[in-house]
């Protein structure tokens, strides 16, 4: 067998000569690679964090105007704007920061200020009531047992409670609370997460509640109402914590009713006949007093933004009244008088409004008169953010800037 000559020169140069391996310098394109690879893994965590955010704040973000200002249209204000239901029948007005919450008894619907619509849901109600705070709206059949819970454009809760809805309120991060009237007990009253899981229940066996306010993160609240002992009516005010089953602390007002409470911060307003109280919705303790000096209370509102403003004066028609504002200290903000007599009061976001018989009102914090319109069948009124007030009258929503 022939056997095949080697090949001594295989891999050597032209000489002859052995040669090495030649060494190529890729630093640069290896650095290039690792900050492509950096990048990439930027991009796609912030693409993530994006998402989770979207996911997080979703009820929160108004797709709508983000829109409009990433295609430089901005968010238009309409003087006038019409609603697709009848305002005239059972109607609860309220404010979702600059939108306007309006519910019927069989349509729940959020506006923007241009008139479009944010959130419009079927509901089934005979007695429309609403509590607001921030973005959060609470709406329930007082006496019956719907309840709905709206953010700025979703649902977030929907539940049928066992016994009658009395009454309701809602903190900042969506936590509500409403009291019933379960036949086991005078009163009760809930506190509930923004997805309607049940936080918290106190049962009062010794005297009904009338009124409730949640602190904003729903951790805390007061409950109002009265009992009777020997055929003298007295308000019984009862400071509430989530992680105890006994109140924080109690207050009994003799002769005296409790009208109304309502929560500035840790502020607590409480309105009677005779005066109005602020506590410390915390601890209870009670920071100012102020009495009506022998006048009538004739109306009143209570603001989570803005305190208390009441108008005192005497039952006569044509006789006018006082209208004075009190911030969450407890001093008065301002005051002025008014010749004409007052229908209902609305205080948010430095301005108050007041619904005459033929017009409105709008002053800022210190009682200073901002504006007078003429509006004829005006049936309520609410102070939205940026201290625009949206007017309801029977052919739709009127703002005023």
């Amino acid at each position: 067998m022939k056997k095949e000559p080697s090949n001594k020169n295989a891999g050597n140069g032209a000489d002859g000569k052995v040669r090495g391996p030649v060494l190529v310098d890729n630093r640069e394109a290896r650095r290039r690679a690792r900050k492509a690879r950096r990048r990439r893994r930027m991009a796609a965590g912030i693409f993530l964090l994006a998402a989770l955010l979207l996911m997080i704040f979703r009820e929160d973000i108004d797709f709508y105007r983000l829109r409009r200002c990433l295609t430089g249209e901005g968010q238009e204000t309409v003087e006038r704007f019409a609603v697709d239901f009848d305002t005239n029948g059972a109607l609860a007005l309220g404010a979702s920061r600059e939108n306007v919450v309006l519910c019927s008894g069989s349509v729940l619907a959020v506006y923007r200020q241009d008139g479009s619509q944010r959130l419009s849901e079927t509901v089934s109600l005979s007695n429309p009531a609403i509590a607001t705070a921030d973005q959060y709206a609470l709406v329930y059949d007082r006496g019956g047992s719907n309840v709905y819970l709206a953010g700025a454009g979703s649902l977030s809760c929907t539940m049928e409670s066992e016994t009658p809805v009395l009454t309701g309120d809602v903190g900042k991060n969506g936590s509500f609370a409403i009291v019933t009237s379960p036949p086991e007990a005078l009163s009760a009253v809930e506190v509930y997460s923004r997805a309607g899981r049940l936080r918290y229940r106190f049962v009062s066996s010794s005297s009904y509640i009338s009124g409730v306010a949640v602190s904003n993160d729903g951790d805390c609240l007061a409950v109002a109402g009265f009992s009777v002992s020997e055929a003298k009516l007295s308000g019984v005010l009862r400071f509430l914590d989530t992680s105890s089953e006994q109140p924080t602390a109690e207050v009994l007002l003799p002769d005296e009713l409790i009208l109304d409470i309502g929560r500035t911060g840790d502020a607590l307003f409480v309105v009677t006949d005779c005066a109005l109280r602020i506590y410390d919705l915390k601890s209870g303790q009670l920071e100012s007093e102020i009495g009506f000096d022998g006048q009538h209370l004739l109306h009143y509102t209570l603001s989570d933004s803005e305190g208390a403003v009441l108008t005192l004066g005497r039952y006569t028609v044509g006789q006018g009244s006082t209208l004075l504002h009190y911030g969450a200290d407890g001093e008065l903000k301002g005051s002025t008088v008014l010749e004409q007599d007052v229908q209902a009061l609305s205080a948010g976001h430095g301005r108050v409004l007041a619904l005459l018989g033929d017009g409105a009102m709008l002053f800022d914090a210190n009682a200073a008169l901002l504006e007078e319109r003429q509006v004829a069948s005006v049936r309520a009124g609410v102070l939205l953010k940026g201290g625009v007030a949206a007017l309801v009258d029977g052919s739709g929503v009127l703002l005023l800037p």
